[in-house]
């Protein structure tokens, strides 16, 4: 589907890249005619959150257009990445503009919020853009000097940047948003105990859920993701101790929530608590623990977890995960587990010069395909699977504790890597990495 990386430039490139996305790019935005491809037959593109950033382990600083994706620094930087030529270029179009002046160029986001368990801390999913029915989306934090704190609002613009303006009122759910998303007409935000979301045309406010038991100024809820008509909330289980004050039990718990009815149920499998990796057309791929054998056994579950199916079991660091056409297991946990635990990891064959990662590629009746090995010898922050035509990393860049590159691994090779180091193309973006 994307024109074929010169592979013979990885040295110039390497050299170059940055020279080349700083220039701005004679296209707009709106003049890209490619198209980025969908296996789930349930998800509407133009007004579904895109789960397939939102979960696994990939904090959403990314999403996708039909064309192409955005990628979103941490000072409110955002870059366009063409779907077809991979090439990243600022978000502006402004004539003799050099992106280095917040005030002029259209690309950064002036008072972008992270929010509170935003991408890069290691701790939950949180939107820092969204691309929903044809506009960019962005959560805003103005300082208020009168009140001392910040006032929260919604912003959006259009594809190329441009008409950036308030997509919502003042956002006051009683403490400052953690995490949010847009989903089939609502922005839905978490505030410490509660979810809430804004009808994004006529404003409308409503509470849809709120914790039994929480700790005042932390953040209860985890992170919430939204498919189809249902909405997940994963939340810090907090009980009573003896002496009757409300502590965490360091245990995580998911609650379903019905968008239509706002019922809410715990979700489990074969009573044991879950984690949602990731939906396939109508059903909700889980894993739960079983702390005996140290193993991840893989579900694939109605929405609500009443039925379910075992897809397979892997040890604890490994992780499955799907696009819809293929499963996909990596390894980078469990090398980080047997190091942690001090055991000896054996690096694969053909990955001894690297850190030893690997995916693994199998269709959907867990028949292996194919597989290659991460051409890194560093762990990768983030490996995003489920992203429908590329593998998304995000990589340490050299001599640097805290800035971290996107790279890519083209999905129309899988078939011809062979257990091989596949090929990595940088697409240039840096952002910084901040941790609790």
């Amino acid at each position: 589907m994307k024109n074929k990386i010169f592979k013979t430039l990885l040295f110039v490139m390497s050299v170059t890249l940055l020279i080349v996305l700083s220039a701005c790019n004679n296209k707009t935005v709106n003049d890209y005619d490619n198209s980025v491809s969908f296996e789930d037959t349930e998800y509407v593109f133009e007004t579904d959150w895109q789960y397939y950033y939102g979960t696994g382990d990939l904090k959403t600083n990314v999403t996708c257009s039909p064309n192409g994706y955005y990628t979103c620094a941490a000072n409110g930087f955002v870059r366009f990445i063409d779907a077809k030529t991979l090439k990243a270029t600022p978000l502006c179009a402004k004539a003799n503009c050099d992106h280095t002046d917040k005030d002029f160029c259209d690309a950064y986001i002036e008072n972008l919020s992270l929010g509170g368990v935003g991408f890069a801390n290691g701790t939950g999913t949180s939107s820092i853009l969204q691309y929903y029915n044809g506009k960019l989306y962005f959560l805003i934090g103005e300082e208020n000097d009168t009140t001392m704190s910040t006032d929260q609002y919604l912003e959006s613009a259009d594809p190329d940047g441009k008409n950036k303006r308030k997509a919502t009122d003042k956002l006051d759910f009683g403490s400052n948003i953690s995490s949010w998303l847009i989903h089939r007409g609502y922005f839905y935000a978490v505030a410490s105990s509660g979810v809430y979301r804004v009808n994004l045309e006529n404003k409308a406010e409503e509470e849809v859920f709120v914790l039994e038991n929480f700790i005042n100024g932390t953040n209860n809820i985890h992170s919430v993701m939204a498919y189809g008509n249902d909405m997940y909330i994963k939340y810090d289980n907090i009980k009573a101790d003896e002496s009757g004050d409300l502590k965490s039990t360091g245990e995580y718990l998911t609650v379903h929530l019905d968008l239509n009815t706002l019922q809410s149920s715990q979700c489990s499998c074969d009573g044991k608590e879950v984690y949602i990796v990731s939906f396939l057309n109508g059903r909700v791929l889980a894993y739960c623990i079983d702390k005996e054998e140290y193993m991840a056994d893989y579900y694939l579950c109605d929405t609500d977890f009443t039925e379910f199916e075992k897809v397979t079991s892997l040890p604890v660091g490994e992780t499955l995960t799907t696009d819809g056409k293929y499963y996909y297991i990596e390894n980078g946990g469990y090398i980080q587990i047997q190091r942690f635990q001090g055991n000896e990891f054996k690096k694969p064959e053909g990955a001894e010069d690297y850190y030893g990662q690997t995916v693994k590629i199998y269709d959907m009746k867990m028949n292996e395909v194919d597989s290659f090995i991460i051409p890194s010898k560093k762990p990768y922050d983030t490996f995003a699977a489920q992203s429908p035509n590329d593998f998304i990393l995000f990589l340490p860049v050299d001599g640097s504790e805290n800035k971290y590159s996107v790279s890519v691994i083209e999905k129309s090779k899988i078939g011809s890597f062979n257990g091989n180091a596949a090929e990595l193309t940088d697409v240039g973006e840096w952002r910084e990495y901040f941790r609790r």
